[in-house]
């Protein structure tokens, strides 16, 4: 087993973790909360309704609302990789660096879910290519660590610190070989100055 897997955050364990929050993020109903017009648009954001999203925005949703998790609708949107969602929401004024209980921001799960589309969208308007987890995790550690290419090229473009460590002390170049993602990813990051 690599360094990676036995000595960070993200073991077996915490993956298999992370993928059942993500499951129950997605699919679970929205609990503990009144269906009221925000509640609504949540839902009409995991479910991909652009038209009930827009109606929704028009009569007063909230376009910020939080929901299980801390998630917001363009957290969702996000993560589901619905570009247009995407758009609509930041038009409407969605915070474009909100957090969810985790403290994944949505350009983390745009990253991680390998949503090139919504990850160029995102840091068009500005989004903060260096937030980090709660693991200390950045949208480029992310996207590395999936090996999504093209979103390590935008991210380190635009400003994505590419020598950053998590709360192991590990750096992108270091995942990325520890990882032994893809020689372009590493040969982008050796480019870029990332140091082990």
């Amino acid at each position: 087993m690599s360094m990676v897997n036995q000595n960070s955050k993200y073991g077996f364990l915490q993956i298999v973790c992370i993928i059942f929050a993500t499951f129950l993020f997605l699919f679970t109903p929205l609990k503990g909360y009144s269906a009221d017009i925000d509640s609504e648009l949540m839902q009409a954001v995991r479910d991909g309704n652009i038209t009930m999203v827009k109606e929704l925005l028009v009569k007063g949703a909230d376009v910020n609302a939080r929901g299980e998790f801390e998630s917001t609708p363009l957290i969702i949107a996000s993560m589901l990789g619905n570009i247009e969602c995407v758009q609509i929401l930041l038009a409407n004024g969605a915070y474009i660096d909100s957090q969810c209980f985790r403290k994944c921001s949505p350009l983390m799960w745009a990253a991680d879910n390998g949503h090139i589309e919504v990850v160029n969208a995102l840091i068009k308007n500005g989004a903060a290519p260096n937030t980090q987890d709660l693991d200390g995790w950045t949208a480029l550690m992310k996207a590395i660590y999936r090996r999504h290419t093209e979103i390590v090229k935008v991210l380190v473009q635009n400003g994505a610190n590419v020598n950053s460590t998590n709360v192991g002390g590990y750096t992108a170049l270091f995942i990325a070989e520890e990882i032994e993602s893809s020689p372009e990813i590493i040969r982008i990051l050796k480019e870029s100055g990332a140091k082990k």
